[in-house]
């Protein structure tokens, strides 16, 4: 259900433009922060499900992933493409409990599985769509091969068909010994976003590291900054701008020095999310709603690049 604010100013930003959608569900029922794009909302839920919100707040479907011989497949991450498909990495287990590999699985707009393609022994744990429909993935080799001596390239491209396209980025461009691709003592964290194809660039976050990569679509780095665990970005607008909210304030990146510059705007109260076109989009506090906010263009128009 969408709600317009009044016509206001508050800490800066003129809200003519802004709006609230509140949803026709719970947001966070394993505690894992939704992933937003394109207007959409995955929530990851009980009994291996994620659920799809539209535009609007409601509920499209949940899905499941289906793979052949196995107990369950889990989605780690999961992408829903202008035209409402969606892309869920997925980790397999086993009919004995074990682990037992991993793929994209592709399910319609009505959340019916299109179809399911392993990846071999890559690992996807982000997938994003590029404009171009095709299938961004970041991933790793998992816990079975050695993390401090085997080279990977850890940026791969799929068709929707589940044809390779490319690999990208190897490992051992990497600070060694731990895997990128590795949260600090646990495994990929499930929920948010840590890839995204934006303004044609592919950005890739790898926590481990603290490093930010971009590459062009070709697959050729473009980019490198070292922004520490807590640094990255947490919404990119097609303009190209990454954003991020520090003690309340707001903040953009600026990519030829490095490191982030603080802005007069302050952030409304809850968590910012990701980015909806040229607006930012937070979930609110009381976790019913998220807010699109159009970015203050007088602070783009001094970092643009």
């Amino acid at each position: 259900m969408l709600k317009r604010l009044p016509l206001l100013l508050i800490a800066g930003y003129a809200l003519a433009q802004t709006h609230d959608v509140y949803y026709q569900g719970d947001l966070h029922p394993l505690n894992i922060a939704p992933t937003f794009n394109h207007g959409h909302l995955v929530v990851y839920d009980r009994d291996h499900q994620t659920a799809v919100f539209g535009p609007d707040g409601a509920l499209l479907y949940r899905a499941t992933a289906r793979v052949p011989g196995a107990k369950w497949g889990d989605a780690e991450n999961a992408d829903v493409d202008a035209d409402g498909t969606m892309a869920a990495a997925v980790r397999v287990t086993s009919p004995s409990g074990e682990a037992a590999g991993g793929g994209i699985a592709l399910f319609d707009r009505h959340g019916i599985q299109i179809r399911f393609f392993e990846t071999r022994d890559f690992l996807p744990t982000e997938v994003a769509f590029g404009s171009d429909r095709a299938i961004w993935t970041i991933g790793w080799l998992g816990e079975s091969r050695s993390r401090q001596t085997e080279d990977y390239p850890i940026l791969r491209k799929y068709s929707r068909d589940g044809a390779e396209l490319g690999r990208f980025l190897p490992r051992a461009s990497f600070p060694a010994p731990d895997d990128p691709l590795r949260e600090p003592l646990i495994l990929p964290v499930v929920g948010l976003w840590r890839l995204r194809v934006e303004n044609g660039h592919v950005e890739v976050m790898l926590h481990r590291q603290g490093i930010w990569v971009q590459t062009d679509l070709d697959g050729k780095e473009t980019g490198r900054w070292d922004v520490g665990f807590n640094g990255f970005p947490r919404a990119i607008t097609d303009d190209g701008q990454a954003w991020r909210v520090a003690d309340s304030q707001l903040q953009v990146f600026n990519r030829a020095s490095g490191s982030w510059r603080p802005t007069p705007f302050t952030a409304p109260s809850g968590f910012l999310l990701g980015a909806d076109g040229n607006n930012l989009v937070f979930e609110l506090s009381d976790h019913v709603a998220l807010r699109w906010v159009p970015v203050p263009e007088a602070v783009t128009s001094q970092t643009r690049r």
